[in-house]
This record gives C-alpha cells, structure tokens and sequence, in this order.
C-alpha cells in the first residue's frame, strides 16, 4: 500500500510502499484541514491540490500560510488512492 511517511513535509514528501521502496507516477492530493492557507491554483487560491510522484516518488506543494499564529496549526492532509488514512502534515511560519 503506498503512503507518505508521517515525517514528511510538503518541500519533500516521498510516496513509499510497505517496504519503503520509492514510487513513481501516484496521484497525492493535498487539502488544507486547518489554519486557513492555501494553495496557488490556476484559477486562483485553493484549498485543495493535486500533484503526482516524480519518478524517483518525490511529490511536493507550496502552502500560503493562514493569518492565525501558532505551533503547527496549519495542518494539511496527504491523500493517496486506495489509503485508508491520510498523512498530516503540519506547518508553521517562524
């Protein structure tokens, strides 16, 4: 079953199977749960973003930062087919 490590951020996530072997070509869509930031969209700022694994299973986004301020209380969600439960990041500006 493919997945995002839980250590993983949006400059470098990594879709990986059970054994930790890269994948390439999996469809990542990210979605913002938390914080009010957001996505650069081709229409405008979005919520949610989909992105596919390179080929060595590298996949990334840049988030906009909500206004709140806090510790990791801007939480984005990594959702990969066939997952039963999405990696969540989470971020924080400094």
């Amino acid at each position: 079953m493919a997945h995002i490590p839980a250590e993983s951020d949006l400059r470098r996530a990594i879709v990986v199977d059970d054994k930790h072997n890269r994948l390439a070509n999996v469809p990542v869509t990210f979605q913002v749960q938390s914080g009010g930031g957001s996505f650069a969209g081709a229409s405008g700022p979005t919520t949610t973003l989909q992105a596919t694994s390179d080929g060595d299973g590298r996949v990334a986004a840049t988030l906009t930062l909500g206004p709140d301020q806090g510790v990791n209380n801007n939480l984005v969600e990594a959702l990969l087919p066939g997952s039963e439960s999405p990696t969540v990041i989470p971020l924080e500006g400094t």
